[in-house]
């Protein structure tokens, strides 16, 4: 089975390792005259990448950018060795993490507080990137790969105030990281019904900042979205709109129900029930393909919608 699958307008869909998993996030290669990788995933996903790239016949040698949606190990925590193995390539990221990635420490040390004795499994090396390698893109930026193609990078905070988008007019598609959510691509697979979920994770979620995000995808009017979880999707703006509506969930009656409950389950349940209720108007019956998927990723917007209201309540 191959490892890479193309999409047309010379864009390559690769799997990257997430979690020890394959194939639960992608990355993307744009081939014209220049070469970019889209998202690195963690360190664990080199082999996959390099395997990848050889089935596509591309040599380390002439990725010329490699770009990171945000800093997030899960989209950026490999970056520091693939650079170190492709030496042409210059690394693209947004201005506030590119001391990060130049210096990892103190991703290093907030990751190993998070998944304590996993850390080296899911993500080591972390490795630095030399200072003069970097690209910082701010809003606005171009790339010209050549070939009429011209990516612009977009300042796209609310998952993260690290986090840029890139539009591509070819495709009429946009490299969303998180920005538009986690796509549930098993269910598209299985029943041909689109879904995507709203990440809302702590630190940085901030749900007004979101929403004027989502707005400005939406008019983008991309007919393509090439989430990182995971996958193409077509429907482009249909899909913002889904996940616009569900960020208005997570960030008022979401924070409102915990403000009042204060209890983890409760929200839990408050939540699973609003989204399978969005399921079933979709046409899904019973659990969905991705059940354990869903139910993560529920609690880990539960510690955003947390951390946004504390936010909130210390003023």
């Amino acid at each position: 089975m191959p490892l890479t699958e193309s999409l047309g307008h010379n864009i390559f869909q690769i799997p990257l390792v997430d979690l020890k998993t394959i194939y639960r996030s992608t990355g993307y290669i744009i081939k014209e005259e220049k070469t970019i990788l889209v998202e690195t995933g963690a360190a664990p996903s080199n082999s996959v990448i390099q395997a990848s790239l050889e089935e596509l016949n591309i040599q380390l040698g002439q990725i010329d950018y490699i770009a990171v949606t945000h800093i997030h190990l899960d989209h950026a925590g490999g970056a520091g060795l693939l650079m170190e193995q492709c030496p042409n390539a210059t690394l693209l990221v947004h201005q506030r993490g590119a001391k990060h990635m130049a210096d990892p420490e103190k991703l290093i040390a907030g990751a190993r507080q998070v998944y304590g004795d996993l850390f080296d499994q899911l993500f080591n090396p972390i490795l630095p990137v030399s200072e003069e390698r970097i690209k910082v893109m701010e809003d606005g930026d171009t790339l010209d790969l050549g070939n009429n193609r011209v990516l612009t990078f977009l300042d796209t905070p609310g998952h993260a105030f690290h986090h840029f988008v890139i539009d591509d007019p070819v495709s009429k598609g946009i490299f969303s990281g998180d920005n538009a959510g986690m796509f549930f691509r098993q269910l598209y697979d299985d029943q041909g019904i689109s879904f995507c979920l709203p990440v809302t994770a702590p630190t940085q979620f901030v749900p007004e900042i979101m929403e004027k995000t989502t707005d400005r995808l939406i008019n983008l009017h991309p007919e393509k979205i090439y989430f990182t979880h995971y996958g193409m999707a077509e429907n482009g703006v249909a899909l913002l709109q889904q996940a616009k509506k569900l960020v208005c969930f997570f960030g008022n009656d979401c924070a409102k129900h915990y403000q009042k409950e204060r209890s983890f389950e409760k929200l839990f349940v408050f939540i699973k029930e609003r989204l399978y209720s969005e399921l079933a108007a979709l046409g899904v019956k019973g659990d969905i393909p991705e059940k354990e998927t869903l139910d993560n990723d529920i609690m880990l917007n539960i510690q955003g919608v947390i951390a946004y209201v504390e936010k909130l309540e210390r003023g």
